[in-house]
């Protein structure tokens, strides 16, 4: 319960399979919209701060390992942020 505004939070209800060191997820809160990644699956949604799906079950660039940036609805691509052999790049993720 929000005390602030006496509202319920929205919840976003989705399954993770468990096998190892590499089950569960991640979540992100990045300019009003909730990142979750499955890590074992190595996917990713993205929902509103309201709780409404904007994204499902997309491929998460560089098997999982890469960090959610930005998602921008006109283009439908989705930016992420990969540190790999000491170095940074952004990638451009297109949605189809």
């Amino acid at each position: 319960m929000n005390v602030a505004t006496g509202s319920t939070p929205t919840s976003i209800k989705q399954a993770f399979k468990e096998e190892g060191n590499l089950s569960g997820w991640k979540t992100d809160f990045i300019n009003n919209q909730v990142f979750v990644g499955d890590v074992l699956e190595q996917t990713w949604s993205l929902f509103s701060q309201e709780g409404a799906q904007i994204l499902k079950d997309q491929k998460w660039p560089e098997n999982g390992k890469s960090k959610f940036l930005n998602y921008n609805p006109t283009t439908k691509t989705a930016y992420f942020l990969d540190y790999s052999a000491g170095e940074i790049s952004i990638i451009a993720n297109p949605i189809h």
